[in-house]
Parts: structure tokens; sequence; C-alpha cells
């Protein structure tokens, strides 16, 4: 196999679907296995309602919210993370994986209580948090994460978005059935022969 310098992964999620937690484990295994230096940036994708009631929606379905609280848990859940990515991207990083932990292996309900008791589960400055998470940053960075999904076309969570930085610079969006193996896959030394005809053909790749 011939090693590139960096891999730069964007993974489209949603916090709480149960589904993006799964990819997420599964792309921090892929970049631990990786000799490269692997980037992952997490952005939240909230879709809109008629979107969000296509999706598996089971432990929110099983508390019995409407469409419209399943969109604003979502919305609160995203300006969460913002809030504490503002304290560094490793720090938001640890405390979207802990929360859907407590979610979606502990069983607990999604509540700004629990928010604050995974903010102080992963040490950030609590009174730093509370002020940035419904603060004008937190909602910009937000935002910024809904055009960049618009910009990408992202339909569905969770989707990957995988840029290589060799000479071919190609971008490679997955959705629906992410594993390691695929991961590996795009990487390895077949990567720059494949044609855009050939990853078309597939419903759920296409290249960037």
């Amino acid at each position: 196999m011939v090693f590139r310098q960096m891999i730069e992964l964007f993974v489209f999620i949603n916090p709480l679907d149960p589904e993006c937690f799964k990819a997420n484990q599964m792309i921090i295994e892929f970049a631990q296995e990786r000799t490269e230096k692997v980037n992952i940036r997490f952005v939240t994708s909230v879709l809109s309602q008629n979107s969000l009631r296509q999706l598996h929606y089971a432990y929110l379905k099983k508390m019995q919210r409407d469409d419209n609280q399943i969109f604003n848990a979502d919305f609160i859940a995203s300006l969460a993370v913002q809030a504490a990515t503002m304290q560094g991207k490793k720090r938001g990083m640890q405390f979207l994986m802990t929360l859907q932990s407590r979610l979606f292996e502990e069983g607990d309900s999604f509540s700004e209580a629990l928010i604050i008791e995974v903010a102080q589960q992963v040490n950030l400055d609590l009174t730093m948090f509370q002020e940035d998470l419904y603060s004008n940053l937190a909602k910009k960075a937000y935002t910024r994460d809904q055009h960049l999904a618009q910009k990408m076309q992202i339909t569905s969570t969770p989707t990957c978005v995988l840029y290589q930085c060799n000479s071919s610079n190609k971008a490679i969006k997955m959705s629906h059935h992410l594993s390691k193996e695929t991961l590996h896959q795009v990487c390895g030394d077949t990567f720059d022969n494949l044609t855009t005809q050939q990853f078309n053909q597939h419903p759920f790749f296409q290249i960037l």
C-alpha cells in the first residue's frame, strides 16, 4: 500500500441518532488503524423536519416526542457540541462521544441537565460552557455547519466525506453502510485509479 501523508474526514452526524453514534465509534477506530495522520471533523447536521420523520429515532420516539420536540432537541444537542468544541476540538469530540454513550449505552434521557452532567464529566470549564451554550458564537458555528452540509449536498446522516491530501485531491462522499473495511478500501492503492463513473454506479458513493 502507498501511504499518504494525511486523510481528512468530514463526518456529518446528528448527535441524537444512535446510528451516528455507531458510525462515530467506527470512524475513530479507523483513524487509529491508519499509519497516516487522520484529521476528523464531526459536523452536526440537523436535517429538515420532513427528513427527520424518515430517521429511525427509536430513542426519541420511545419518549413520545413529536416532530417539533425532536427538531428542538437536535438543535440544543448540536449547540452543546459547538459550545464544548470552543474549549478545544478534542474536548468537543470527547463531549459528543460521552453524551451519545450516556444516551445509547447507559439509557439516560436527553435533557439540558444531562448536557451539564456530561460537561462536568469530561472536565469542561462549566461556567464557560454554560455561557457559550446559547451564545451567538455557538449559533453561528451551528449555521456554518448547516451551510457546509448544504454545500456538500448532505441529505442523510451519518455521511462521511473523505479527502486524501495527495496529488489527486479527490474527495469521496459516502452514506449508508459505512464500515472500516470500506474506508480502508477507498484509501488503498486502487483509490487513484477509480473513475467518477465507477463511483457513481454505487448508489451511496459519490466523487466530489
